[in-house]
């Protein structure tokens, strides 16, 4: 007969236990639609950055380009809750349970290191030019391999695309068809787009 375990053993089967249930309770609640919307967003934004800003190295162009990239930041997230939200109360569970609270610290350090380089390029571009896309990409890995610890293997997968993106638009050869703003669009876009797809089809929209 198996000995019995320990008071300590017993309360840590239990954290686990119920940090797996909160898990698959958050998984339940993300929906494809969202990492769709998000994409498409994205690809919007950059026509309009395109099309209107055009080179935001130009003298008095960095706080329309900074300004559009932070609300495009904030309508994505927005959309993202919203459309999450919705399917949690469809399916009877919360989008801010503890392991969501959790998702939410761990994503945060990255997001704060992309908002500095944000504010760094509004007040010194000279010093970031193109590079500020390959470390907004940065930025957005670490938070998406950060919070990849407390999701599914797929959440990992989108954080190594954009950390081998973010690589390659940092140290990658110059005058390449796709430059770092096109690169943008694929990545925070594209990537987003295929992401949303393949979780519809798998676990639902």
């Amino acid at each position: 007969m198996d000995p019995m375990p320990s008071p300590h053993e017993a309360t840590e089967h239990l954290r686990l236990i119920r940090q797996t249930i909160e898990r698959s309770q958050q998984h339940s609640t993300l929906s494809g639609i969202s990492g769709v919307a998000a994409g498409v967003i994205v690809l919007i934004a950059a026509v309009v950055a395109e099309g209107v800003i055009g080179d935001p190295s130009q003298p008095g162009r960095q706080g329309v380009f900074v300004g559009l990239w932070f609300t495009t930041l904030l309508a994505a997230g927005l959309v993202d809750f919203v459309i999450t939200k919705i399917r949690a109360m469809r399916v009877g569970k919360s989008p801010l349970s503890g392991l969501g609270r959790s998702w939410l610290r761990a994503v945060a350090p990255g997001l704060l290191c992309g908002l500095i380089v944000s504010l760094m390029y509004y007040h010194q571009p000279e010093r970031f030019g193109d590079a500020i896309y390959g470390l907004w990409m940065l930025s957005y890995a670490m938070s998406l391999l950060a919070i990849g610890q407390l999701s599914a293997p797929a959440v990992s997968v989108l954080g190594w695309s954009f950390l081998a993106a973010a690589v390659w638009t940092l140290l990658g050869p110059q005058g390449v068809p796709v430059g770092p703003r096109g690169l943008l669009a694929v990545t925070f876009g594209g990537f987003h787009i295929v992401y949303g797809i393949a979780r519809g089809i798998r676990d639902g929209w």
